[in-house]
């Protein structure tokens, strides 16, 4: 993985990685992470918004020691979620690649494959767009 040099924390909170808030290098895995968040704001048509009345250091540790991520409502498509999870993953090795995005985007775009049920995805889209008005923003796991 390539390592960019770290000058210091840039970005909008809900888009940075764990590891960058933790003082690590940026690298490609962290973009990847970026691009999961853009995957949920596509699918619920909004901005992501914690909702709580957090200071930047409190939200920071959710993220990066709770694995505070956006909620996701059970109607959304399941590989499409899968993915997205994926690409969000507290664990930057475990990341989906750019090679794996550009893979699950073409076989969408071209039709599907055994593995992407493009009606699926079709259909669940459209429903997503009249529940995310609906959806809860804080998803804060528990102790355990």
């Amino acid at each position: 993985m390539s390592k960019s040099k770290y000058d210091g924390i840039y970005g909008i909170l809900p888009y940075v990685a764990p590891e960058v808030l933790n003082n690590q290098l940026y690298t490609k895995a962290s973009d990847i992470y970026s691009f999961g968040i853009t995957m949920w704001e596509i699918l619920y048509g909004k901005a992501v918004s914690y909702n709580q009345k957090l200071d930047m250091s409190q939200l920071c540790f959710l993220i990066c020691y709770r694995d505070l991520r956006p909620a996701v409502n059970n109607g959304a498509p399941q590989c499409y979620v899968n993915l997205m999870k994926k690409c969000w993953d507290k664990n930057s090795e475990k990341r989906s690649s750019a090679k794996d995005l550009y893979s699950y985007y073409e076989n969408m775009f071209n039709g599907g494959s055994k593995f992407i049920n493009t009606h699926e995805i079709t259909e669940k889209f459209s429903e997503m767009a009249l529940l995310s008005k609906e959806i809860e923003l804080i998803d804060i796991p528990d102790d355990s």
